[in-house]
């Protein structure tokens, strides 16, 4: 294969971008390398990275380049690798420390490393830490970060409680990991400045309790809402409860049977066809007919709406309006 086929090839794997140790790793030339990179297809980015003219400026090329710049052995890390994973928080602003010597756009990249190099205006990332041994790397996206089990103990400190538990629900749901992977990684942990060890572990707690609740959940807006009215209600919530009428059999989101309540969470309404609605409308009514009362919540409600409306419901023989 030609020289400018393997960078090629190597950029193409790599959102675009490509790092002169990763050519000398080939045992190409210095000489030629420069040659290459000089020429007009290739954009200096960061110190020795580069990347291909015309491919997107995407968050994952940015990210694979706040590695790349850091040389061998550099991961994604903290909540940068949990965006790179899908699991963190859409609305999640990750940028955490304000460096007048970076570039301020970057700044949201976490890189780990295992070489005692010094931030300086030159490099590329936000933060770098420097550590004796990594945790076994993973390519997502095609970007080598740290393990899954590391991003969220790391990122614990950095992450609100509701930030961190929809991070570990989502991790879970994906079979990224498990209670035990995060539990044994955790114990292993050290204690570190910024470490949230206690915060983590209690959550891990709560969730080995009621896994068999909450892992029959499909979003997080069901995790939230089962949370609301099991902790802040005290109430004997009961997911994917059947439930039997005319005939059928429904599997409502949440029931409180001793009260003949359902609670339905409409996580993506917007999306559904006349058919749907028209299904929808059957099996409310159908449940309707049975004598249950239903509360309908989306993601718009706030928990506040969401307790007002099940208490006014509790205390009323009306059905709120669909």
């Amino acid at each position: 294969m030609k020289i400018k086929e393997q960078l090629l090839q190597i950029a193409g794997s790599q959102h675009g971008t490509i790092a002169k140790f990763q050519l000398a790793d080939l045992g190409i030339p210095k000489s030629t390398v420069a040659h290459h990179l000089r020429s007009r297809e290739f954009v200096l980015r960061a110190r020795g990275t580069y990347s291909l003219l015309g491919t997107p400026d995407t968050w994952h090329q940015q990210a694979t380049i706040a590695v790349l710049a850091n040389g061998r052995g550099a991961l994604l890390s903290h909540t940068s690798a949990l965006k790179n994973l899908g699991v963190l928080d859409k609305g999640f602003n990750d940028t955490n420390v304000s460096r007048d010597h970076f570039d301020r756009e970057l700044q949201r990249f976490h890189v780990v490393t295992n070489r005692n190099i010094r931030n300086d205006k030159d490099y590329f990332i936000h933060r770098s830490i420097s550590i004796k041994k990594l945790p076994i790397p993973q390519i997502v996206n095609g970007i080598p970060q740290v393990t899954v089990e590391r991003a969220i103990i790391e990122s614990a400190g950095i992450l609100g409680p509701a930030h961190l538990d929809n991070v570990v629900f989502s991790a879970l749901k994906k079979n990224l990991t498990s209670i035990g992977n995060l539990s044994n990684e955790l114990a292993q942990t050290h204690t570190a400045p910024g470490r949230s060890k206690a915060k983590l572990g209690e959550l891990l707690k709560n969730y080995a309790k009621n896994n068999a609740q909450k892992i029959k959940m499909e979003s997080i807006l069901e995790k939230r809402v089962y949370d609301l009215l099991n902790k802040t209600l005290n109430l004997d919530v009961h997911t994917q409860f059947p439930i039997y009428a005319h005939g059928r059999q429904y599997r409502a989101d949440f029931a409180i049977p001793k009260e003949k309540i359902v609670i339905e969470v409409d996580g993506h309404a917007f999306h559904w066809s006349r058919e749907h609605l028209d299904s929808d409308r059957r099996r409310q009514n159908d449940i309707a007919s049975a004598g249950w009362r239903i509360l309908r919540v989306t993601a718009k409600f706030s928990n506040r709406e969401i307790v007002d409306s099940l208490q006014s419901l509790r205390y009323s023989n009306t059905h709120l309006p669909a």
